[in-house]
């Protein structure tokens, strides 16, 4: 009963946090706009910034691409049956060209 119990205040403790951070970006934001109203700073400030989410999103995509290229190929050892593969790889092309088929319709409408 106390794991239970445990658990949801930790659950509570961080919407807590969550609702805290939203305020406090509420009222960071608000300051800073009263403390520099001159628009060049702002894009000073979103440039370091950008710096910092081009170095994340770089990272993330190093780490997913060899993790979903090992992920398939682990998949594809596993099958075996070179005959399946081939019936799920046609299976795969008729997907993509009806998808494709039917955005090029979406888009020319």
């Amino acid at each position: 009963m106390r794991v239970t119990q445990g658990r949801m205040a930790k659950k509570r403790n961080l919407t807590t946090y969550i609702l805290f951070g939203m305020v406090a970006g509420v009222l960071v934001g608000y300051a800073c706009n009263i403390a520099f109203p001159d628009p060049q700073t702002p894009k000073t400030v979103s440039g370091y910034i950008s710096l910092i989410t081009d170095i994340f999103l770089r990272l993330i995509k190093m780490i997913i691409a060899p993790l979903v290229f090992s992920t398939l190929v682990v998949g594809v050892a596993h099958m075996g049956d070179t005959a399946s593969i081939g019936r799920i790889g046609l299976k795969n092309d008729g997907l993509v060209s009806s998808r494709r088929r039917s955005l090029r319709c979406s888009l020319a409408s």
